[in-house]
């Protein structure tokens, strides 16, 4: 189906979504769905650091620079940082950071030439 079929009221929130929002922020409690998502951004991106994801059309090593550099930035400003995820999982971040960066090569130790 798409947009054009849908009704006004299927194609806009529902009226309780904004309270739902409301209480996410007032609370600081995400909802099992979102930090379900989470979970599966946390665990992808160390299977990604530690050179095991696969994905159609892109290099694992591409992938595993990106994950590097995800793990590695210090960001509190984005939802899905590494931070922030491990924030809203009850993670804590740099004891989690170094643990993931202890547990593989870093990238560029990989395409080194010496």
């Amino acid at each position: 189906m798409t947009r054009d079929h849908l009704s006004p009221s299927q194609s806009t929130p529902p009226p309780a979504a904004p309270a739902r929002l409301a209480r996410i922020l007032t609370d600081g409690q995400l909802p099992a769905p979102e930090l379900a998502l989470m979970r599966a951004v946390l665990e992808d991106a160390i299977q990604c650091y530690r050179g095991r994801a696969r994905r159609r059309r892109i290099d694992p090593r591409i992938l595993q620079r990106e994950a590097d550099y995800w793990l590695r930035l210090r960001d509190w400003e984005s939802a899905f940082s590494f931070n922030n995820v491990c924030d809203a999982l009850g993670l804590d971040v740099e004891s989690t950071r170094r643990a993931i960066l202890g547990t593989g090569s870093p990238p560029a130790a990989e395409g080194a030439r010496g």
